[in-house]
């Protein structure tokens, strides 16, 4: 084949690069359906009204946000996407100190006052709702 066919072909392929690349970076933030809203919405009353101890609550809250992002085309772990600083999180910092206070409850046996830990649940609560 030709040499310029290469160049071509290579010339293409970088243009075709470029575009997805500012594509993904500059995009509108994307939307969840409205079967998906009902979805959230529903597994929020079942994790709020559930007898679960608000420890399992905020376990569970945590997962939903993340299954969330996902939604949102954020395919990493929970972790990576927080450093990634998404634009449909309005309080990030928020949402670390909550996954934080997930990471201990998973992790340690460190004991957090229930009144501490039914406000984490709340604050999870309202997070999950802005971003639906």
């Amino acid at each position: 084949m030709n040499l310029n066919y290469y160049i071509i072909l290579g010339i293409l392929f970088f243009i075709i690069l470029f575009a997805i690349f500012i594509l993904f970076k500059y995009r509108k933030l994307w939307k969840i359906s409205k079967s998906r809203k009902k979805f959230y919405k529903k597994h929020i009353k079942l994790i709020s009204s559930d007898a679960n101890s608000y420890k399992e609550q905020i376990l569970d809250f945590d997962k939903l946000y993340h299954s969330l992002l996902k939604d949102l085309w954020y395919t990493w772990t929970f972790w990576d996407i927080l450093k990634k600083n998404p634009k449909e999180i309005k309080d990030i910092d928020k949402i670390w100190k909550l996954h934080k206070t997930r990471n201990k409850l998973a992790h340690d046996f460190e004991d957090i006052d229930d009144n501490i830990l039914r406000k984490k649940a709340e604050d999870y609560k309202k997070e999950i709702n802005k971003l639906i």
